[in-house]
């Protein structure tokens, strides 16, 4: 609502959420010696941003997001020299982000995800000197990262997000010393991952999935003592994974989708405080087996292991990690049994153990899952009877068990909505959808 100093002048208009049609209004300059924030956020305001509000000289916080506005940014904005936050998320803006935005020097928070910005980043994006927050994801903005940025040294989260970005990351974002978060994934970044990176030591999420980054992970890595989520997933990371991972503090560790080779580091058993790890290889070139030391994840969540030319079983210790919801390893070239243990993940939800070399029976004891919604153990060489303690798993969506050397008879229980079973002795029985 509209508030007024003690003189009675405007300095304050928040009417967001408040179903706003039209434009927004032009004669809002008038208050140019006394309004400081405007604030139209969810509204059904349509149009342009006025370049009249470049005479708005005091204002210091600019809210438009949620709004239907057009048209581009008006270099005139470079003029509010007091502005400290500008958010015009999610609307139908067009265009170049204008390089006078750099004389915006008070600029704490510069928030313009969801529109449809072009162009290149200006490299004057570097002079904003007093910028804590930069979310520009969801744009189609070309070209490469600015190596101006690295001198923004109160910066603390940086977006470039699903863009169209290329070329490499500049080694200068090492010098951002406030620097917490780092989201660049979606893009056609490429080269490697630059070691100086490893000298932002106040990181805490680096999010690079989805890029073309290539060569190893640098031993470096080490240094980032305080970084808690790495999602290096769907690149061209290549080489073994470096031991000094397991000197890190990570609560989340996206590999998955890389060239990596060799074993897996035992030393990924030191992170304690793991909750999800997702390795695979493009080539299956990871191999040896699964580390024993792995039990030692007490709180991990999520692991999937894919595509991998393990020769080696499943560790009877995957039993020890009783806060685990969801456990794939598949295409691998494991033997042996399904560990019984693994009745002792109750939290489980899903279990996809699909296309290894498995053998033996599948074990009762996945009985006690009860929480079990997806159930795959295809393309194995198991063999005897189906559990019928998999009708008491009431909450399975998803039972996949064909291309096995099972034995019937076996009906699906109706609860299950998509089941894939053969047997081998006459009873042949495959099914999907039976609800």
């Amino acid at each position: 609502e509209p508030t007024c100093d003690e003189n009675g002048a405007f300095i304050r208009l928040a009417l967001s959420s408040n179903n706003l049609s039209g434009e927004l209004p032009k004669d809002l300059a008038i208050l140019s010696n006394s309004l400081r924030f405007i604030a139209f956020q969810d509204s059904n305001l349509r149009g342009s941003i006025p370049a009249e509000y470049h005479l708005l000289s005091k204002l210091e916080t600019l809210q438009l997001s949620h709004t239907r506005l057009s048209g581009s940014l008006p270099t005139e904005i470079a003029l509010l020299t007091n502005l400290v936050s500008m958010e015009l998320n999610n609307n139908a803006i067009v265009g170049s982000l204008p390089s006078e935005i750099g004389a915006l020097s008070l600029l704490e928070k510069l928030s313009l995800q969801n529109l449809r910005l072009n162009g290149t980043i200006p490299t004057e994006l570097g002079e904003l000197v007093s910028i804590k927050n930069v979310y520009l994801q969801n744009n189609t903005l070309t070209g490469m990262i600015p190596s101006e940025l690295g001198g923004l040294k109160q910066l603390s989260h940086l977006s470039f997000q699903d863009c169209a970005l290329t070329g490499a990351i500049p080694p200068e974002l090492g010098k951002l010393e406030s620097l917490e978060r780092l989201w660049l994934q979606g893009n056609m970044l490429n080269g490697t991952l630059p070691v100086e990176l490893t000298q932002a030591s106040t990181l805490v999420g680096l999010f690079l999935s989805r890029n073309e980054i290539s060569g190893k992970l640098p031993s470096e890595i080490a240094l980032w003592s305080n970084l808690r989520y790495l999602y290096l997933d769907q690149n061209k990371l290549t080489a073994t994974l470096p031991s000094e991972i397991g000197f890190m503090r990570l609560i989340e560790a996206a590999l998955s989708a890389n060239d990596f080779s060799g074993s897996i580091p035992t030393e990924i058993a030191n992170l304690n405080e793991l909750q999800l790890l997702s390795l695979s290889s493009d080539s299956s070139s990871l191999s040896g087996s699964i580390p024993t030391e792995f039990g030692l994840l007490s709180s991990l969540q999520v692991l999937t292991l894919y595509s991998a030319d393990f020769e080696s079983t499943i560790p009877t210790e995957v039993g020890l990690l009783t806060d685990l919801g969801v456990l794939i390893i598949g295409r691998t070239q494991l033997t042996g049994p399904i560990p019984s243990e693994i009745g002792n993940l109750t939290g489980l939800k899903r279990l996809i153990l699909s296309q290894n070399e498995l053998k033996g029976m599948i074990p009762t004891a996945i009985g006690a899952l009860t929480g079990l919604e997806q159930l795959s153990v295809d393309q194995q060489e198991l063999f005897g009877m189906i559990p019928s303690d998999l009708s008491l798993l009431t909450a399975l969506d998803s039972f996949d068990a064909f291309e096995n050397e099972l034995t019937g008879p076996f009906m699906c229980p109706e609860f299950i909505e998509s089941c894939a079973v053969s047997c081998s002795n006459g009873t042949n029985q495959e099914c999907r959808m039976l609800k």
